[in-house]
């Protein structure tokens, strides 16, 4: 019994190192793509699945389902961010889709963060029940030390809570090439 639970300390130290060093690859200004879930009525979202990405584009993607809708400004609430719909460069066709909206739909938006940390939104789409995720793209705001069990990173209004066995795809230095 002792040795199982030796065993399995040793495991779970080397997979956590292993995987810790992973998270030396985040830092302020890195490009990620993060999956995962939001605790009801919470910013945070718990990462399942993150990648860093290859980009210099500094606008923000978020993939989600309504959980709220305001029918007069058009703004909506996607898992548990405030979408804002009045970016300069929305069109007529996505303001369309907008007034469309119903609580349930999945969407994925694209935009920046105001000073508000509500997401105006450039472009709004409906997703298929194929590409149904919860998702936010991004660059790294701030990064804050968490635990020996993880991290938390900032992307605009949203807290990504990374733990040491996050699985994570791509690497800083082939992101920055």
């Amino acid at each position: 019994m002792v040795r199982n639970l030796l065993t399995a300390w040793i495991l779970t130290a080397i997979a956590g190192t292993a995987l810790g060093e992973d998270l030396t690859d985040l830092e302020v200004g890195t490009r990620i793509k993060a999956k995962g879930v939001f605790a009801p009525k919470e910013t945070t979202m718990h990462v399942e699945k993150l990648r860093i990405r290859e980009s210099d584009d500094d606008d923000f993607e978020f993939s989600g389902r309504i959980t709220g809708l305001h029918s007069e400004t058009l703004a909506f609430r996607l898992e548990s961010i405030w979408i804002v719909p009045t970016g300069d460069d929305i069109s007529r066709r996505d303001l369309r889709r907008i007034e469309r909206l119903q609580l349930g739909d999945y969407v994925k938006v694209e935009g920046e963060w105001n000073a508000q940390k509500h997401l105006v939104a450039d472009s709004v789409e409906r997703q298929p029940a194929a590409k149904r995720e919860t998702s936010i793209e991004g660059v790294i705001e701030e990064i804050r030390p968490g635990t020996e069990s993880g991290a938390h990173a900032v992307l605009g209004g949203v807290d990504l809570l990374i733990s040491v066995n996050t699985p994570i795809k791509g690497t800083k230095s082939k992101a920055k090439e």
